[in-house]
């Protein structure tokens, strides 16, 4: 189990260096641009201040998350502690590319095309956001089915339909934000997915048996961090 945890904590190691180095390219790259459209504007230097409040604590939670993890005997990449750090660290990523994001919507120095892109990367963001939480989240599916049908399903077949719909889901979203036209597609169409996909992850928290710290954790963190 010591090697398994080893393979793990060098694969995030490496997927944290890896978005580093990606997000410290991209701000050097565009810095010029990122510091005068910021500084332009005190309304957007404290907004860009109130994310990077939210990111932290994002990755507060994701860091201790992730230790609590580590620190239990047996570690499996199906367990609450891992689900709920991979959903914090891929919001942490997802508000710290908020900060670029914003900016460069508001600055006017990039054509349509590249802003376009810029809108897809941030929806996938908030697709893959959602993955880990709902993959806890659909094991309310089981807990309803046994509690409510003559016949229980097993963990097999859970599994197979668990995996079905998180691959439709995630399927089904990608291709809208790939393939969408222009940004302001995605600015109507998928928010509405994304707020659907979370409020549907929180009411089946309530079907799961001791779910409600979770809940309650969930709810005011996203609040907290919108």
């Amino acid at each position: 189990m010591e090697k398994r945890k080893g393979r793990f904590l060098l694969g995030i190691l490496g997927a944290t260096a890896v978005i580093v180095v990606c997000f410290i390219f991209l701000f050097s790259f565009y810095w010029t641009i990122i510091v005068d459209t910021m500084f332009g504007n005190e309304a957007l230097l404290i907004g860009a201040l109130a994310i990077i409040v939210r990111a932290a604590i994002l990755g507060f939670m994701a860091f201790f998350l992730f230790r609590k993890w580590f620190k239990q005997e047996a570690v499996y990449l199906s367990d609450a502690y891992f689900l709920f750090g991979s959903f914090f660290s891929i919001f942490f990523v997802g508000k710290v590319y908020d900060i670029f994001y914003n900016l460069a919507v508001v600055s006017g120095d990039f054509s349509t095309d590249f802003v376009l892109i810029l809108a897809k990367i941030r929806y996938l963001i908030i697709l893959f956001t959602a993955i880990p939480i709902l993959y806890l989240a659909l094991e309310a599916i089981l807990t309803f089915v046994n509690m409510y049908k003559n016949k229980d399903m097993n963990r097999k077949q859970f599994n197979k339909l668990r995996s079905r719909i998180l691959i439709i889901l995630t399927i089904i979203i990608a291709i809208i934000t790939l393939i969408a036209p222009t940004f302001n597609f995605l600015v109507l169409t998928l928010p509405y997915i994304s707020i659907g996909i979370f409020f549907g992850i929180a009411v089946m928290f309530l079907f799961m048996f001791e779910s409600i710290k979770y809940f309650t954790m969930y709810v005011l963190l996203i609040i907290l961090c919108l």
